[in-house]
């Protein structure tokens, strides 16, 4: 029974350390941090996001305090393209507010590798 109890807390506390950890690849992690951005989930988007972007973001959420979005203004984001070249990512994705928006935006996040982890650098 002791076994069993210490097989199912490592398992617990393993799961925990890979869902806190940012690893990923940089698709996964550029569409978090952009998902996160977007929505104004500005502490989950420094989860993902550069020590120069998390100054950034906290710089922004000293601006904002009070401010929360609404459900229109939160856009849809589709990752296009991806290039790796090294420690450092170049994405393209596009921001609309649904699947056929005609004022669809294409825009562009680096992405860099920190401490080993793929962070979103905007």
């Amino acid at each position: 029974m002791k076994n069993f109890k210490a097989a199912a807390l490592c398992t617990i506390l393993v799961s925990m350390l890979t869902a806190c950890s940012n690893n990923g690849n940089p698709e996964s992690v550029a569409k978090h941090f952009l998902e996160a951005y977007y929505k104004m989930d500005l502490d989950r988007a420094a989860r993902y996001a550069s020590d120069k972007t998390k100054a950034d973001i906290a710089n922004l959420q000293s601006q904002l305090q009070g401010v929360e979005p609404t459900p229109s203004e939160i856009p849809e984001i589709t990752i296009k393209d991806l290039i790796i070249k090294g420690d450092t990512a170049y994405c393209r994705y596009i921001v609309s507010q649904d699947k056929n928006d005609a004022a669809a935006l294409s825009e562009n996040l680096i992405l860099v590798k920190e401490r080993g982890e793929w962070v979103a650098d905007f």
